[in-house]
């Protein structure tokens, strides 16, 4: 078994000191040496295998990085790792400790095509690996051939397209060779949701750059550019990787997106999440309201989605036994997996938010956000839900409902639901099943929320099922 650790790290404008990379905006050699330590002491942290870094201006200022990463490493290996010679020295702990120089390690920096001179910088991206490289990595950013997005009007005639001709900032493709394997890895740096606003022809500024004669329609005409913009590169970047997965490469994305897990960008590039059973569905050509999709027709297309979709490792559930591969995931970003490979990963490395204690008590583990979540399976799916005291009911976000194999096209939303964000459009449904550690329920009544919940809450009335509640620093332990 190869074991392997993965990072993504934004470093938040990597660049020499007395160097104005923003108009304004540079470090003096004391706020430099700072944060040149600063990250060298978090790289050390991790001690990852294989690094993606976003946000650098200048690849000798990420050199010293790792070089001061080394030396601090070195030193702590000299201080904490006894000598072989001691009968304790080859203890798991010690193994765990040890920091691994990347003195032999290969670094890929794509630069930013637009970079210009002082004041108009614009950062690249890296990759760090101990394991190398195969072949010389690939720059994606200038594109062969604009990509040329039409759109119709709701009648059917032209509306027009939308083009792109550069990325906002490189996508940097390399091959890594882990074990037996050759994972091609994927850094990006997404279009940010800063507003593209229109600055007229000799103008010093945009005119709604103006805060004081504040244009709040013009604002948010440049923040929907934006959004155009990212959801653009996140589409070159699906082309490539599905490229990849369709010559039976395994692949993996990291970087940051800019956007969350579950926004239209993000699913851009991971692929849609597939229907519970598409026999349940209605077929694109059917006659009459009975025709459905078959049984083989389903097995068809669940195999089309998932053989081309990608995986978030923040919220992956492995079932199987094959575990050729191990990967501790470091997440500072966001970080997917294809197909044919997440299955290779070793569950138990992946930190989860729900932990069975005893057969009828979980504990539920407190996130970054600061809420509790519990990863639990709803009809069979895989489901991560936030804890809400303040919601009455249990409530499915659209998506995580088609993960069930709800169709909330289906669906009356009549009813209202209370929740710490306010009222929520619902419909009633019911849950065959339903499963928290090793806590089983049928028929549990819930409801599919509408509009722009984009995680699923627990709510009262499924809390309401266990005997105690209590909360222990960053534990919730529930128990029936």
């Amino acid at each position: 078994m190869t074991r392997f650790t993965i990072a993504s790290f934004n470093v938040k404008n990597l660049i020499e000191a007395d160097e104005e990379y923003y108009r304004f905006e540079q470090y003096t050699p004391e706020e430099y040496a700072w944060k040149q330590a600063w990250l060298a002491d978090q790289l050390l942290t991790m001690n990852a295998d294989i690094v993606c870094f976003q946000e650098i201006f200048s690849e000798e200022s990420l050199r010293d990085v790792v070089i001061e990463t080394d030396e601090a490493g070195i030193a702590a290996n000299e201080a904490n790792i006894p000598d072989r010679s001691k009968r304790y020295a080859r203890k798991a702990i010690f193994r765990k400790l040890a920091y691994e120089p990347y003195t032999e390690s290969a670094l890929a920096f794509a630069p930013n095509t637009s970079d210009g001179g002082p004041g108009q910088r614009r950062p690249g991206v890296a990759v760090l690996s101990r394991f190398g490289f195969v072949g010389a990595p690939e720059i994606i950013q200038d594109l062969p051939e604009p990509l040329t997005i039409p759109f119709s009007d709701l009648d059917g005639s032209d509306g027009g397209s939308y083009q792109i001709k550069r990325l906002s900032r490189p996508i940097l493709k390399v091959r890594i060779p882990i074990g037996d394997e050759v994972v091609t890895v994927f850094n990006c740096h997404l279009k940010s949701k800063l507003g593209e606003l229109p600055k007229p022809k000799g103008a010093a500024f945009p005119p709604a750059a103006d805060l004081v004669n504040y244009d709040a329609a013009t604002r948010a005409m440049g923040s929907l550019r934006s959004a155009l913009r990212r959801m653009a590169e996140a589409w070159v970047l699906r082309s490539e990787i599905l490229k990849e997965l369709e010559a039976g490469r395994p692949v993996m994305v990291l970087g940051d997106f800019n956007d969350s897990e579950y926004a239209v960008s993000s699913e851009i590039i991971t692929g849609e999440a597939p229907f519970k059973n598409y026999a349940w569905m209605r077929r694109h050509d059917a006659k009459t309201k009975r025709d459905r999709y078959s049984d083989t027709d389903n097995e068809i297309i669940q195999e089309s989605i998932e053989k081309v979709r990608l995986h978030s490792a923040e919220k992956m559930f492995v079932r199987r036994s094959l575990r050729d591969m191990a990967v501790w995931v470091l997440i500072f970003a966001m970080v997917v997996i294809g197909y044919g490979f997440r299955d290779t990963l070793s569950a138990g490395l992946f930190p989860s938010a729900t932990i069975s204690l005893a057969a009828d008590v979980v504990e539920l583990r407190r996130g970054a956000d600061g809420h509790f979540h519990a990863d639990m399976e709803v009809n069979g799916a895989p489901i991560r839900f936030m804890v809400d005291t303040g919601a009455s009911d249990v409530v499915l976000s659209m998506r995580d409902a088609r993960a069930a194999g709800i169709d909330p096209a289906e669906l009356n939303f009549a009813g209202r639901a209370q929740t710490a964000n306010g009222l929520v459009p619902i419909a009633r449904v019911n849950l065959g099943d339903v499963t928290l550690g090793d806590i089983r329920d049928t028929n549990v009544g819930a409801s599919v929320g509408a509009g722009d919940l984009d995680v699923s809450l627990l709510g009262m009335s499924y809390l309401d099922r266990y005997g105690s509640i209590r909360i222990e620093g960053d534990s919730m332990i529930l128990a029936r």
